[in-house]
């Protein structure tokens, strides 16, 4: 599988730096991770080949009251973005292959790509409904209907998928 037609790989990462969760395509990149330190198994490296990825980070990231972090470097010899978005009392850690290209049928509605932004900004589909002026209900249909064109399971999913094809703004 290519990674044009897979989910990307996403890991939930406890304040510790330890994986609690995958989805299928970490599980089928990584294998049963569970319990590993997330910078052993992302284990992103510079053009230098030093480690991107430090011990430690996820606890800094919800300790600092940071949303997002941002890291690209390579993985055995391929570019990659990783970003770390702190979800309140874990990490998840979404990656995407850098220069990934959207499939036909990706076209996000301008209002889904608004909807689609804050969901990335980790708005609940209540903030946003606020936010935007629109039902909580309507909300959740337009992530369903991003979801589906986007070829995912859950809002994170997606977020990272848009990511790696360019669809969103940097978060």
């Amino acid at each position: 599988m290519t990674t044009e037609t897979s989910p990307f790989p996403i890991l939930v990462v406890d304040d510790e730096g330890l994986i609690t969760k995958t989805n299928d395509a970490a599980r089928r990149r990584f294998g049963l991770v569970t319990g590993r330190p997330c910078a052993d198994v992302v284990n992103l490296c510079d053009n230098e080949h030093r480690r991107v990825c430090r011990y430690g980070c996820a606890h800094s990231l919800l300790a600092d009251g940071s949303e997002v972090q941002d890291v690209r470097g390579t993985r055995n010899g391929e570019p990659w973005r990783v970003l770390c978005n702190d979800m309140g009392d874990d990490v998840t850690v979404m990656m995407m292959p850098m220069g990934a290209k959207p499939r036909p049928g990706e076209h996000l509605t301008a209002r889904e790509q608004e909807v689609l932004q804050l969901v990335a900004h980790g708005y609940t589909a209540r903030r946003i409904a606020q936010r935007l002026t629109l039902s909580p209900s309507t909300v959740r249909t337009h992530v369903e209907h991003i979801r589906d064109k986007l070829g995912c399971r859950t809002r994170a999913e997606a977020v990272a998928r848009a990511l790696g094809l360019g669809l969103l703004e940097d978060a």
